[in-house]
Order: structure tokens, then sequence, then C-alpha cells
């Protein structure tokens, strides 16, 4: 399942994670219900992923009807309070026990950030404090779909690569330990010392203590460019990482054209605009609220990355909402180097 709902977070932003074949592919194997269902509940996994998409105590299952049945299982409380972070974008803000107590002031914190992230968020948003059973009893359907008639041929075709990335992974774990693995999982990574901890360099602070909880480490063919950590209150770590980067060829730009996207970049507010985006596309006001700055100021920085081919943009409804260009930024070393031998 966690490999599924990979694929169902770049088929949100499918220009972002250079995955346009399969994301046509999947639109083309639904039905037009389908795809309407896939829009309707977009949010639980085109940002911040809901965490009830992922193995719970019990570990990841190789058998997707087993996870889909866990799902199904999963305490009424337990799948609101990971589907109301998911609407929200993280599990930040109000306490979990006022979202569970249906407390008014709480729900209406999610709400409003749900609507500053588009209409199909903020209708989610309603109809999971409505009635949350039906909105799980929705995630599965559309789950068992999407697995009926597209996934499970994909998954059968990765899965034996995936396996040889863990027996790698439990070889190394056996010789030199968990912490140089979780280290060999992604550049973000490092093992520090003393005390022994692993630093993964990501937009939020978080800490996880292996004496106290388990780590799941689950490789994805598809999750490629995320390095996913999720680490929620009550619910074991889950780390997902992709098992090989896709190598694009670079065109040859002139050197002004490289010079001029570095420079809008080196500006630490654009940088910070650039992280929010590659973790999920946004709109002004979502990333305005986000970042405490003005929208006005927040539109500036977005049209000088949007004209250095950093950043595109399409429209949801009323709202526009920003992307990170990945080759853009993907290419930048090697076309320094092109320009430069050119």
């Amino acid at each position: 399942m966690a490999e599924l709902v990979a694929l169902l977070h770049a088929h949100a932003s499918p220009g972002h994670h250079s995955l346009g074949r399969l994301s046509g592919e999947l639109d083309e194997a639904m039905s037009a219900p389908g795809r309407r269902e896939l829009r309707r509940l977009i949010v639980l996994w085109s940002g911040y992923r809901a965490r009830f998409l992922f193995p719970g105590p019990s570990g990841p299952s190789r058998d997707f009807e087993e996870e889909l049945s866990r799902l199904g299982r999963l305490s009424l409380d337990n799948f609101l309070e990971s589907a109301a972070w998911a609407v929200r974008g993280g599990y930040s803000g109000s306490p979990a026990s006022d979202v569970l107590s249906r407390d008014v002031n709480a729900q209406g914190e999610i709400l409003l950030r749900a609507k500053a992230r588009g209409e199909s968020a903020e209708e989610l948003a309603r109809q999971l404090f409505d009635d949350p059973d039906a909105v799980r009893r929705r995630v599965m359907n559309l789950l068992a779909d999407v697995y009926q008639l597209y996934f499970d041929n994909q998954w059968k075709a990765m899965s034996s690569r995936l396996e040889a990335d863990v027996s790698a992974r439990a070889a190394l774990a056996q010789n030199a330990g968990a912490s140089t693995v979780i280290a060999s999982l992604s550049p973000a990574a490092r093992v520090m010392a003393p005390p022994l901890r692993v630093r993964i360099d990501k937009m939020h602070h978080g800490y996880v203590r292996l004496a106290e909880t388990d780590l799941w480490m689950i490789p994805s063919a598809l999750g490629w460019p995320h390095f996913l950590v999720k680490h929620e209150p009550g619910w074991s770590a889950i780390i997902q990482y992709p098992v090989h980067d896709p190598s694009l060829k670079s065109a040859r730009p002139l050197l002004r054209d490289v010079r001029a996207r570095m420079e809008v970049v080196v500006d630490a507010n654009r940088l910070s605009l650039c992280r929010l985006i590659a973790r999920e596309p946004a709109s002004t006001s979502d990333l305005a609220a986000r970042t405490g700055m003005p929208a006005s100021q927040v539109s500036r920085h977005l049209r000088r990355l949007r004209d250095a081919g950093l950043v595109h943009q399409h429209r949801e409804g009323r709202m526009v909402i920003y992307e990170l260009d990945l080759d853009g930024f993907r290419n930048l070393g090697s076309d320094l180097l092109n320009a430069l031998l050119r």
C-alpha cells in the first residue's frame, strides 16, 4: 500500500515526479467516477500523506488485501486523527484530543487550513467531521479500485527489485548497525555521535527514539525525489526512501541563463518557498500562511522563480497552485558545467 500511495502522490502532480507515463496510464485505467474520486480525496496523499496509508504497529504486509483489511479495522478515532492531520497538512497545531472530541475551535482551525489548500481539501474536511466512517469506506474502495485496475501489475513488475534492496540493507544492518543503514538511505541523512544518532535534513523538527518505537524502512521505486520520514505520536516511525534516482539529460544553456537562475535562488525567502513547494504544491495564500510573509511578497518571489524556469503553475478552480520544476533545479549543476565547457 505504501508504494501504491507513492504512485497516487506522483499522480497528484506528475510534472513534479517525472512519472507522467504512469500517471496517464492510471487515468486511462480508471473510470470517470474513479478519476473524480481521485481528485476529491487527493489531499490525503498530495503533500502530507495520511499516516493510516502506511504500516501500523503490526508492520508491513506483502498482501494488499491484508493491508486494506487492517485499515478497515483501525479505530475510527485513529482514522479521524490521521485524516485530519492530512487535510491540514501536518500534525502540528491543535492537539489530537481536541479534534477527536469534536472541539469546534480545533475543527475550525483545520477547516481554515484545508480551505487554504483548495476546494477539494475543504470539502473533504467537512465530510470527515460529518461522517469519518463514510470517508474511510470511500478511501478503501478507491484504493481497491486503483490496485485491481492498474497497480497490481505494476507491483508484480517492481517488487523483486524492492526485495533485493531490502536484502542488501538487511545485510548492511547485520554488519554495521541500524544507524549506518539509515544514513545510507539518503544524502540528507548522516550519523552523529555522541550520543549515537542520525540527523536527517528536513523542513520540520522532531525526534524519534528507537528504544521507544519501531521504525519501518520501506523502499520505493516510485517515490523519487522524496525521502519521506513520518513520526506521528502513537504510531510506528516510517522512512520511505527511493531506490534509485532517474537520470535525465540536460540541455546546453547559455552561461547568462544559468547565472540568472542561480541569482534567483540565493535569496533565503525564495529558498524557503522552494523547500515548501518541493514537499507539496501550494497556493500563494497557503505559502503566506506557512511562512508568515505577506501574500504580495510571496507572489513576487514566485514570479521571479517562475520566470527563471524553477517553478510552474496550474489552476485549480479559483486558485493558482505552484509546483517546483524539478528539472530546472536538477539541471542547475550540469547546466553550469555544460555552459562553462561550451
